[in-house]
């Protein structure tokens, strides 16, 4: 709720400031800003700098590589976390699973899909931070945070996408599982290209 409060006092500053003349507001239920992320949120694991405002469109995740080297992804990860990032999410960090957005990663509408604890740049599960669907969430005994708001922050969220993936590397040998297509539904179209 915090940064839904200081996401909707940003976008009513800019409003004012620019003097632009409709502010743009997202439903009640939506906690995704318009514009950029709010870098000192108290929600955040390691805030970025202000002075570098990451400002999310669909499809364009140029900003990647150095926030996911940031979060603990290492150089040779990088093109698989893009490819899931891009394939998840489409970079839109405020997403939620059955999200339907626009080009500037604004929510346009759901898809009527009962996914919604998927959040977020690599949509994280929420099998994998809520205590009460999952009592060894890893995300929340390892991170512990044990809620979906904190993962709406694209650091964050890659930092929890590391994690699941060490678990996974761990116990299965195969760290990209938590993502891969063919995984989940243990059959796999032909067209489907499995993770590594």
């Amino acid at each position: 709720m915090r940064i839904l409060t200081a996401i909707m006092a940003t976008l009513a500053s800019l409003t004012y400031t620019f003097g632009i003349a409709q502010a743009v507001s997202a439903p009640a239920h939506e906690h995704r800003p318009t514009v950029h992320l709010d870098p000192m949120s108290a929600d955040r694991l390691d805030p970025i700098p202000a002075d570098q405002p990451i400002v999310f469109r669909h499809g364009d995740v140029s900003w990647l590589p150095a926030l996911a080297l940031k979060a603990g992804w290492t150089a040779d990860q990088i093109p698989t976390v893009t490819m899931i990032v891009l394939r998840e999410s489409g970079g839109c960090a405020y997403r939620k699973g059955g999200d339907i957005v626009d080009k500037d990663c604004n929510v346009i509408g759901h898809d009527g899909s009962n996914h919604s604890s998927d959040t977020s740049l690599m949509q994280v599960n929420g099998l994998n931070y809520d205590p009460k669907r999952n009592p060894t969430a890893p995300i929340c005994l390892q991170m512990k945070i044990c809620t979906q708001e904190p993962l709406f922050d694209p650091l964050t969220n890659l930092k929890a996408g590391k994690l699941l993936f060490d678990y996974w590397q761990k116990a299965a040998g195969n760290g990209w599982i938590p993502w891969d297509p063919c995984n989940r539904t243990r059959t796999c179209k032909a067209s489907t290209k499995s993770l590594p």
